[in-house]
């Protein structure tokens, strides 16, 4: 008698651990998104009455900065924010910025 409950029991188990498994969430660690920074270089202190320029790093279908310039390089003669998006070629959009402030020491 203890063989034939045993069996059910056994398939119930086993029923049950396999619904259990469909629905556990799916491990999605192997999908990765990867969007690439956009990196600003240049000088982001300055001396009043001096200027520097900012440059976006890389190769992108469209640049469109805050001061309404159109291109990867800008020349800063003041302080501020200053923002950028670029395009890439697939169509994304990036967006980054810099802040340039003038040198709190005296400039020589």
């Amino acid at each position: 008698m203890k063989n034939t409950l045993l069996l059910p029991l056994l398939l119930f188990l086993s029923a049950l651990g396999a619904h259990a498994q469909s629905a556990a969430p799916r491990d999605t660690s192997g999908v990765r998104v990867i969007r690439p920074g956009l990196e600003i270089s240049g000088e982001t202190i300055i001396c009043p009455g001096s200027l520097t320029a900012l440059k976006v790093e890389g190769k992108y279908a469209t640049y469109q900065w805050s001061t309404g310039h159109q291109t990867p390089n800008l020349t800063v003669y003041k302080p501020g924010t200053y923002s950028v998006t670029v395009t890439t070629s697939g169509g994304c959009e990036l967006t980054g910025s810099v802040t340039v402030r003038y040198n709190p020491n005296p400039c020589l």
